[in-house]
């Protein structure tokens, strides 16, 4: 058998260790305290549950910004520009039908969760592409915002 590897470098290495370190203390969390991590587990989708169909980054934004509930989007796959920000000024669940089949691409920031009032659960996304931090949560934000089931790729 012939082994080969591909060098990686540091920097790399480091985020793959985090990763596994964070997979590891988060699984070990959620074993010693899952009264802290239940809220993920309580937010699923049902099949029958209608979802809202996203073709643009534009579209995202219209069913996001200054909507309060519970807003179930289908799988979709979209980019933005490094212009384009989702801002948050509510109380909203956004639950992607398909856990990490919402993917939004692109430079800077995603989303923005700002206002003393907004207050964010958002789970099965993927942000993808973030030169700046994929969601920006302001200091005047000051509820509990809660990200479940969610990947942020380089």
């Amino acid at each position: 058998m012939i082994l080969s590897y591909k060098p990686i470098s540091f920097l790399s290495c480091f985020k793959l260790l985090s990763v596994v370190f964070y997979s590891s203390y988060l699984s070990y969390a959620t074993t010693l305290y899952p009264q802290r991590y239940a809220a993920c587990e309580t937010k699923g989708v049902m099949n029958s549950n209608p979802c809202i169909s996203i073709n643009s980054f534009a579209d995202f934004k219209m069913n996001v910004e200054n909507v309060v509930g519970t807003v179930v989007f289908c799988p979709f796959t979209i980019s933005k520009r490094s212009d384009e920000i989702a801002s948050i000024y509510t109380n909203i669940q956004l639950i992607c039908k398909k856990s990490k089949e919402c993917q939004i691409s692109g430079s800077s920031t995603h989303i923005e969760i700002t206002k003393v009032s907004a207050q964010v659960f958002l789970q099965g996304f993927v942000f993808k592409g973030a030169t700046s931090g994929a969601i920006h949560i302001t200091s005047s934000a000051q509820k509990r915002q809660s990200f479940c089931n969610c990947l942020f790729i380089e």
